[in-house]
């Protein structure tokens, strides 16, 4: 029988885990399947829980990437999404929205920008806590089987702090600084990040404006703590800012951001990064917890907080040779 090529877009919507697109190629003896394409990361911190549900498409006239310009080509029609809190034994259908209408626009590249369809339901909305049993169904409209997942949301994950009050961060170039964060045994995969909000303020006309530098200290790792060489801070602001003598500048704080992501990302990510690197194969592995096709259900975990910096930290923002003439 002859081979038919698919190409899936496999796109995870995670405003969090760095994990954005990737296309696979595959071969099926069928000339035509149905393969829905489910992707999902729950978080009770966000706003609001989004799914996206798209398919395969095939076409013996038309090219892959001829059919991923037309909508019906890789959304369905009539589907239902729905989220079913076992734990607390409620049931919520989702709507379906255009992202592109909530100013969420899709990555330019070979697949339809707009609509850009996905299922949406506010968190306000829903119950969603630590350790619920959560199962997702869908439902294509077609009379063919739901289409299910379940997981248990992950714990929650915060910043170890010896004193709850502490509200300071201090930096030394000859000196690290050493994070740690709780790890249960369900949050197996974190992204740590700090952000310095910085205001400079325009003497001669009174204008203020914030500008924030960022760095992604671990992305996607399995470690439980970093350790930060304050070097790195004023590294950090000497490269962002010019020493202007109209500008006075402060760091009004420091923020960090933990997320952590449960086992299903952590699986996800192990057999990609698997197959990376001089000794992969041309061909993506697949990884799914969907009942039928393909991709990945799972949740998160957030957590940030706001520090000042420490009046040793000012003063070597003023006295050090890299950050003196900047206007700290």
């Amino acid at each position: 029988m002859k081979m038919l090529k698919y190409s899936i877009l496999f796109q995870i919507l995670l405003g969090f885990f760095l994990v954005s697109s990737c296309n696979e190629d595959f071969q099926l003896t069928e000339p035509w399947k149905d393969i829905p394409v489910v992707y999902g990361m729950l978080n009770r911190f966000d706003s609001a829980q989004y799914i996206r549900l798209e398919k395969a498409f095939v076409s013996e006239d038309l090219s892959a990437r001829e059919l991923a310009k037309y909508p019906d080509s890789i959304y369905y029609k009539n589907a239902k999404v729905t989220l079913i809190n076992k734990t607390a034994n409620k049931s919520y259908q989702l709507s379906k929205v255009d992202m592109s209408q909530e100013n969420y626009t899709r990555n330019e590249g070979d697949f339809v920008t707009s609509p850009n369809y996905m299922y949406k339901i506010k968190t306000k909305d829903m119950i969603l806590r630590a350790q619920d049993n959560i199962e997702l169904q869908v439902d294509r409209g077609d009379g063919s089987k739901l289409i299910t997942s379940n997981i248990q949301m992950i714990k929650d994950v915060r910043l170890a702090e010896v004193d709850t009050s502490f509200r300071e961060l201090g930096f030394d170039p000859n000196k690290s600084s050493s994070f740690y964060w709780n790890a249960p045994a369900d949050v197996q995969v974190f992204t740590f990040k700090m952000n310095i909000k910085v205001e400079e303020l325009n003497i001669g006309t009174g204008k203020k404006e914030i500008k924030v530098i960022s760095s992604n200290l671990l992305v996607n790792s399995l470690e439980t703590s970093f350790s930060y060489n304050g070097k790195s801070f004023f590294d950090a602001i000497k490269s962002n800012f010019t020493p202007d003598n109209q500008i006075k500048r402060s760091v009004q704080f420091v923020t960090l951001e933990l997320k952590a992501g449960a086992k299903e990302l952590r699986e996800f990510l192990n057999i990609v990064n698997a197959n990376t690197g001089i000794t992969a194969s041309q061909e993506i592995p697949r990884y799914t917890n969907i009942s039928e096709g393909f991709g990945i259900l799972t949740s998160s975990s957030y957590w940030t907080k706001n520090y000042f910096v420490s009046p040793n930290t000012v003063i070597l923002l003023r006295t050090l040779d890299e950050t003196k003439n900047l206007g700290f």
